[in-house]
């Protein structure tokens, strides 16, 4: 059934009844004349009055028609579709991104403001008694009013308080969220999403499982995008801190990957800086669209426990991606035991690999130690033990290792002389309960290639960015290492696939075995650049198995070392803003972690319990620094089959409103069907006014002057 949106244009239609008046009028019956010399015209007369009778009725009724047309075409009618929405009260639920992209500047507002004052004005323009739900994904506690109700004044006063956050978004699957946990009353709503509608925030597998949901209650979307970005942005899409530690006031390197958008043309320059001042900068030329990987250093001076700073970009239109903060620990030294299974030789490259140089500014700081000291002492304090040319590798030995990585070390075997390493005492440890071990001895000195076989592992993938593989040295002898599945193999050689390098996860902890020694007595491997490239990197990765990050993303825990034996820690939390909050986290048992959170904002945080104080940087979520968005088309494409509408200002959206919930407007077709009636009316009196032959017999009247033979 149709409805007006202009009641009083039916009103015109009354004028309708002016043709059918003047009709009537001219329907009065003349006055009989008897004219005898005419009266054998009687029978065409009476033909001709029945014919004018059909002509004039079918004018006027197509009059009378073109007069209805034109008052229902002015009332603009439409047609309802009951399907879609509902009579009566409407239901709307506002969903207002707050993710950190919204911060984006559209000229003096932010996406977020614009997005917040067209939801404001929807609000304004529903009537008494309808009910409105507000959600703002991104934000900490999305549910800002929910269940809907119909209090509009409380409802604006709680749009305009909301402030975005620092979050992501994932619109679809709140949706469906809330939309599940529901207790009714949504069959037929509204469904307004205000977004800038980022490519991270929509996705496709949890929108498809949105839409039953949507058409079982019969819902509607609307896209609301206030601004698309027009202006240049070149955002830090990533970055990298090399090493994970500063040792004293060594120099540490940061790796950025900056991308910019597709309005952007120029140059920015990037710049690394502590709280001490800026110790680097480059600037780079870059072109819309464009992705590059730049590398800066520096040298964090000072004592502090932690160096923290930031890589940060020239100011734009989202400066929320302009910065990357970093907090990094600052250590003498990361511990390493180095154990003798016979003499010093037996560690002596491993030495010269971990502080090449002799450098006391590396990384690691090794202390070496003779098999028996070993296993009386305490080795818990050291975060990599590479043990060279064991003994025999008996119960205790084996007990040690175990309790060991347990809480969460790492060790390193490397075979030698001794043939310590057996191969029953490794199938004790997880994934090696099948390995088997042959020493193999080549009759001569033969070249063997290393290679990749897990080339997803961080570990191979440093070192093939490094030194490019195969990796070729001399070898005399080596350990033919075979696990049925291969599991935690990730070198090989290439001749026999023997494997080079296993490791086995155990517990928190993780043990690796490689397949020749590490002195010259097996190969000539400690003599070549592989040798150190590849210890250092293996170094790295199982030290910074134990280094504990001190960075983390927006309302993402982070798990925390805290010194000291206390389980209950009252900490003192302030944020970049300088606002301090206090929270009390447990631990287990003192060598475990505390678990922090509540982190909603991007920076520098400052952490303290009595004297002791941490700082940890906090960012955005990678989703959030990329500004790619869907454009219009996808996003109705994506909701297919489902009742929904894009739209870019208020005007449009009510109009699509009108359209989803009233149906299409009618008075275009009826302005055409009047036009149409009018010229068929004109056609059909021409036709029917036009003259007509003259009868027969009153041509031979007229020809004989009146008189009839």
């Amino acid at each position: 059934m149709p409805i007006f949106l202009s009641n009083v244009f039916l009103l015109f239609g009354l004028v309708a009844l002016v043709p059918i008046f003047l009709h009537l009028l001219h329907r009065r019956r003349p006055q009989p004349i008897q004219f005898a010399a005419v009266r054998f015209l009687k029978e065409a007369i009476s033909k001709s009055r029945r014919s004018r009778r059909i002509t004039q009725c079918l004018t006027l009724l197509m009059r009378v028609l073109i007069i209805l047309l034109l008052a229902a075409a002015f009332a603009q009618p439409q047609i309802r579709f009951h399907h879609l929405v509902p009579g009566g009260h409407r239901v709307v639920l506002i969903v207002l991104d707050a993710s950190a992209s919204m911060q984006a500047q559209e000229g003096d507002k932010s996406l977020f403001e614009l997005s917040r004052g067209w939801a404001e004005s929807l609000l304004t323009g529903l009537t008494e008694g309808d009910r409105v739900a507000i959600i703002a994904p991104g934000c900490p506690d999305y549910r800002i009013v929910f269940p809907p109700v119909s209090d509009h004044k409380a409802i604006l006063a709680a749009l305009q308080d909301l402030q975005p956050g620092f979050g992501a978004a994932t619109l679809p699957e709140t949706i469906r969220d809330l939309l599940e946990k529901a207790d009714g009353g949504l069959h037929g709503a509204e469904i307004h999403i205000f977004s800038d509608f980022q490519k991270s925030s929509w996705n496709k597998t949890a929108l498809d499982a949105l839409k039953p949901t949507l058409e079982q209650l019969n819902a509607a979307v609307f896209l609301n995008r206030a601004g698309i970005l027009s202006t240049g942005d070149t955002g830090i899409a990533e970055a990298m801190f090399h090493p994970p530690a500063i040792i004293g006031n060594s120099a540490f390197q940061a790796t950025a990957t900056l991308t910019t958008n597709d309005h952007f043309v120029g140059a920015n320059i990037v710049r690394l800086a502590t709280d001490t001042g800026e110790l680097n900068h480059i600037a780079l030329e870059m072109l819309p669209g464009e992705s590059q990987t730049t590398g800066l250093s520096g040298i964090a001076p000072g004592e502090a426990p932690q160096v923290v700073g930031s890589l940060r970009l020239e100011n734009d239109a989202y400066e929320l991606n302009n910065d990357f903060f970093f907090s990094l620990p600052r250590l003498a030294g990361i511990p390493a035991l180095l154990v003798n299974g016979t003499g010093d030789r037996d560690t002596f490259f491993l030495r010269r690999a971990l502080q090449p140089g002799g450098q006391a500014a590396a990384m690691m700081v090794p202390t070496t130690v003779g098999w028996p000291e070993f296993l009386a002492g305490d080795i818990s304090g050291n975060a990599v033990v590479m043990i060279a040319n064991p003994p025999a590798l008996d119960d205790t030995a084996v007990a040690k290792l175990r309790h060991y990585l347990a809480n969460g070390g790492a060790v390193v075997l490397f075979p030698g002389e001794n043939d310590g390493i057996q191969a029953p005492a490794l199938r004790q440890f997880p994934g090696w309960e099948n390995l088997t071990i042959t020493p193999k001895d080549n009759p001569e000195l033969t070249r063997m290639d290393v290679s990749l076989l897990d080339t997803h592992e961080p570990l191979t993938q440093r070192l093939a960015a490094m030194l490019p593989p195969p990796w070729s040295f001399p070898v005399r002898r080596y350990l033919h290492c075979e696990v049925p599945d291969q599991s935690g193999a990730l070198l090989y050689f290439q001749q026999n696939r023997s494997l080079f390098t296993l490791r086995s996860r155990v517990d928190a902890g993780s043990l690796w075995l490689i397949a020749v020694s590490a002195n010259r007595d097996w190969s000539d491997w400690p003599l070549t650049p592989f040798f150190l490239v590849f210890v250092q990197e293996l170094a790295k990765e199982v030290a910074g198995m134990r280094l504990r990050s001190l960075s983390t993303v927006v309302n993402t825990p982070l798990p925390l070392a805290w010194p000291g034996s206390a389980v209950r820690i009252d900490l003192t939390i302030t944020d970049p803003r300088g606002h301090e909050r206090r929270q009390t986290l447990t631990r287990d048992n003192p060598a475990a972690p505390i678990l922090l959170d509540g982190l909603t904002m991007p920076g520098i945080h400052t952490l303290s319990s009595g004297s002791e104080t941490c700082r940890i940087a906090v960012n955005i979520p990678a989703a959030e620094r990329d500004l790619a968005v869907m454009s219009s088309a996808e996003l109705l494409s994506s909701l297919k089959p489902l009742p929904a509408a894009y739209s870019s200002d208020h005007g449009q959206l009510r109009r699509h409103i009108d359209e989803l919930r009233q149906g299409s407007p009618l008075w275009p077709l009826l302005l055409i069907l009047a036009f149409a009636l009018s010229m068929l009316e004109v056609l059909f009196a021409n036709s029917r006014s036009r003259a007509v032959t003259q009868p027969r017999l009153v041509g031979q009247l007229l020809k004989r002057g009146g008189g009839v033979a």
